[in-house]
């Protein structure tokens, strides 16, 4: 019987030979003027068999929904994204079953794909949405997820703990070189090379926003007390994790990722000043303290203690950053059980105060910050953070109580300023509406005001707290 590989220099794989171990090889045609005689040996015809149907195969995986170019010819299929898989979760028996893509959004630096990805392990099946997010460029937030997040999560896993517990963010996955893989392949199983500069412009997580995670299910305002006390909580569990990577390792995180840019302060604006001063200016309460703000926010930053404060700082933190997944208990009402962190666009090495000023004044609810600040930075985040650091290593030494009040207080004004930006943000998307419909806005300038006085409050009392626990 003789092969017909006609239709393999076509590219079209549904008339492929069904196995790869019977092949004839008939009488030889005549030969033209200086060309050889000699046939083909039975590998060699092997070979360039495996070789066509592999090139047939790519060809018609590229045009169907089960495929994803990447640049750089590099295909994600079931093949690649089952390496990927195997690899993340250390399973060798791992299968992709389906591989579905359902939406592409277009973004100014690339692109976001939306995967459906349907697993076979042990006989169960189990989906996966993972979102693919392809950058023109070199990108930051894919660096701090492939590099960075990927050598905390390591070494949270050789301290024999669960990432989950600690990292704040959804799972994410690298796409690992075939000869770095755990899997062995069939000889017939052929996968795209992985480029090291991947790792610097893809990034593929799982899709949990929105899903099994959402925004905050509060009515308006900010967060509750239970919420609050998760967001510290895994805040602090967050930041502990570099803290401890990074004392253990003796490492200087500057040098070590050098991409990671210093974060920029918070600023205010001339028109948010005028409003500021009139604002002091009408309170009879509190503006005889008004020198405190009106001068603080002009003031550039303070060296931060690094050596002694610094973590992996999120970098801009606020509600519509911080997504929860919820538990239902007696049927009666949802309970917030875990918290993530969306977009680590900015994420830097920072002073671990930072995010927490950010979180207290941009997201917690003005009556539970009142009446709990002083709780959620002194016990609720230091014991979280004191505790975390000692399931890593118990010989690490951190700060005293004292020294993170004390370093709290003189960062008091990051957090007024942060707060101040977002609810005059607020405020002036309201000055934008038409007056048709400016009878249904619920912000006021009054609401504005008041958000306002609540953080000077909130200071003043911390700071007055503070100063007598000192004394």
């Amino acid at each position: 019987m003789t092969t017909n590989l006609s239709s393999l220099s076509n590219g079209k794989s549904s008339v492929l030979p069904g196995r790869r171990h019977s092949i004839a090889v008939g009488q030889s045609t005549p030969s033209h003027p200086g060309h050889s005689t000699r046939r083909k040996s039975i590998q060699e015809s092997l070979q360039s068999l495996t070789q066509s149907m592999s090139v047939g195969l790519r060809i018609a995986i590229r045009a169907s929904k089960e495929s994803l170019e990447l640049g750089e010819d590099l295909i994600l299929d079931k093949l690649l994204t089952r390496e990927m898989l195997a690899n993340h979760y250390n399973e060798r028996d791992i299968r992709v079953v389906k591989f579905i893509i359902h939406k592409k959004e277009e973004r100014s630096n690339g692109e976001i794909h939306e995967i459906e990805v349907w697993t076979k392990r042990d006989g169960v099946r189990k989906k996966i949405d993972i979102l693919v997010s392809a950058s023109a460029e070199d990108d930051r937030e894919t660096q701090v997820y492939n590099i960075l997040l990927t050598n905390l999560r390591n070494y949270i896993l050789c301290k024999k703990l669960n990432p989950r517990k600690y990292l704040c963010t959804a799972d994410h996955f690298l796409l690992w070189n075939p000869e770095e893989s755990l899997l062995e392949r069939a000889e017939d199983e052929e996968i795209s090379g992985v480029p090291s500069s991947v790792n610097n412009r893809i990034l593929i997580q799982e899709n949990v926003f929105g899903k099994e995670y959402r925004l905050s299910m509060l009515d308006g305002g900010g967060l509750d007390y239970e919420h609050s006390v998760l967001s510290v909580s895994k805040l602090a569990k967050f930041h502990a994790v570099s803290y401890a990577f990074r004392k253990e390792g003796k490492m200087d995180i500057s040098s070590e990722y050098p991409w990671m840019k210093p974060r920029s302060r918070s600023k205010v604006n001339h028109q948010t000043m005028v409003r500021l001063q009139n604002i002091f200016q009408q309170s009879s309460q509190f503006g005889q303290y008004s020198s405190i703000f009106l001068n603080g926010v002009q003031e550039e930053a303070g060296e931060d203690e690094l050596e002694n404060f610094g973590v992996i700082s999120h970098g801009s933190l606020n509600k519509s950053k911080v997504f929860y997944k919820y538990r239902s208990e007696l049927e009666s009402r949802l309970f917030c059980s875990d918290m993530i962190f969306k977009d680590l666009s900015e994420c830097c090495y920072d002073s671990c105060l930072i995010d927490l000023l950010h979180l207290l004044f941009t997201a917690v609810d003005p009556e539970v910050r009142e009446e709990y600040m002083a709780d959620l930075v002194c016990s609720v985040y230091y014991d979280s953070f004191a505790s975390a650091v000692a399931s890593f290593n118990q010989r690490i030494v951190i700060f005293s109580r004292g020294e993170f009040v004390h370093e709290f207080e003189r960062n008091l004004i990051e957090g007024f300023n942060a707060g101040l930006n977002l609810h005059t943000e607020e405020y002036e998307a309201t000055l934008t509406v038409p007056d048709s419909k400016s009878s249904q806005q619920t912000y006021t300038y009054t609401d504005y005001r008041d958000c306002v006085l609540s953080m000077v409050r909130d200071i003043l009392q911390f700071k007055i707290n503070a100063q007598a626990t000192v004394t």
